[in-house]
């Protein structure tokens, strides 16, 4: 009997329930689901790419101190910043040129490799940082770091 639908069945259809899928709804369904997911990834990953170097915004106001800092955070890729030492470098030119004595003492630092005292008291050189006697002398001439 094809015909009769038991009240049972009747109470299952208008939730949906023992009735085929709407293949267009669901396309459609699974649509609107793949694009916010890809959505809440790209929003998800946003902070990681937008991670911020901390003393970069002082830095741009010109402030002398702030770009020797952030010379030195690009340097050891502290604080938020990526290692670049280039970048570093450049930053510390640009505060020594701004005035800043600390940036001057800096890049004599880094020109001579960049040497720091390791956990026993031993100094080694920064693989980072390669030593330029020429420009090491230049700026340890203007630093008032004793030698």
């Amino acid at each position: 009997m094809k015909g009769k639908i038991s009240n049972r069945e009747l109470q299952r259809y208008p939730s949906g329930d023992g009735c085929k899928p709407d293949e267009r709804k669901r396309g459609k369904e699974r649509a609107i689901l793949l694009l916010l997911g890809t959505l809440f990834l790209l929003f998800l990953s946003r902070p990681a790419r937008a991670q911020t170097c901390e003393p970069r915004a002082a830095a741009m106001s010109g402030n002398a101190e702030a770009e020797n800092l952030l010379g030195l955070a690009y340097i050891d890729g502290k604080k938020g910043c990526v290692q670049n030492s280039e970048r570093g470098i450049r930053w510390l030119k640009k505060a020594a040129a701004a005035g800043s004595q600390n940036a001057v003492d800096n890049l004599c630092w880094a020109y001579g490799g960049g040497y720091m005292p390791d956990k026993n008291g031993n100094r080694v050189a920064n693989p980072l940082l390669p030593v330029q006697p020429a420009k090491e002398s230049y700026w340890c001439g203007k630093s008032d770091i004793p030698e």
